[in-house]
């Protein structure tokens, strides 16, 4: 009876243990008021292995690599292979802020504007 419960104990241990690795996941939000816009933009960044995933208001979703990951804060990297552009990603993780940008060619006139706004980590 003794090595049949404990059959049973084993995959029931490993499910909750699994289940109990924490995801690090933010959930951050920025002002539309320096785009013209009004309200808010809502976005999340989970971490799936080695990268993060951002899931915008849309549901649509993008990968970014983590080029630095330490107690005080993170930094993400989107870029294409299309065109010269990459989109970066800074979440303070002591303030609980972060800051998003896209730089692409030098050919434009207008400089890109950043998103700011607040996070909140929320695994």
């Amino acid at each position: 009876m003794k090595i049949k419960s404990m059959k049973l104990l084993l995959p029931l241990a490993l499910i909750l243990s699994l289940n109990s690795l924490s995801q690090e996941k933010y959930v951050c939000s920025g002002d539309l008021s320096p785009f013209g816009g009004t309200g808010f933009e809502t976005k999340t960044y989970e971490r799936t292995g080695d990268y993060f995933t951002k899931i915008n208001s849309m549901g649509d979703k993008s990968y970014f690599y983590i080029l630095e990951d330490n107690d005080t804060f993170l930094t993400l990297i989107n870029s294409t292979s299309n065109y010269p552009s990459v989109f970066v990603t800074f979440i303070d993780k002591k303030n609980k802020t972060f800051v998003e940008n896209y730089f692409s060619d030098m050919t434009s006139s207008t400089p890109s504007i950043p998103l700011k706004g607040s996070c909140i980590r929320v695994d």
